[in-house]
């Protein structure tokens, strides 16, 4: 299974393909995602898209369903 935490900061999950801006560099707003399609089972992103404008949310989560299997799962949270 392969999953994707993004914008995890120091929340650092084993078994997942954790990323951050600030650790090393992934900025979810420079797309497409570097996944193929149909490749992710899970995302999760949390408190990241209130920090980008409405249009490049939008992508992103456009780009969210290219990139999940088909019957996989996003987790989105902000405030």
């Amino acid at each position: 299974m392969k999953k994707l935490n993004i914008g995890c900061g120091s929340n650092r999950l084993p078994g997942w393909i954790n990323r951050d801006i600030l650790i090393d560099g992934f900025d979810v707003t420079k797309l497409p995602l570097p996944y193929e399609d149909d490749s992710l089972d899970f995302i999760l992103i949390e408190h990241v898209l209130e920090h980008i404008n409405n249009q490049e949310g939008f992508s992103v989560l456009e780009d969210f369903l290219r990139v999940l299997k088909p019957g996989g799962a996003a987790r989105i949270c902000v405030p």
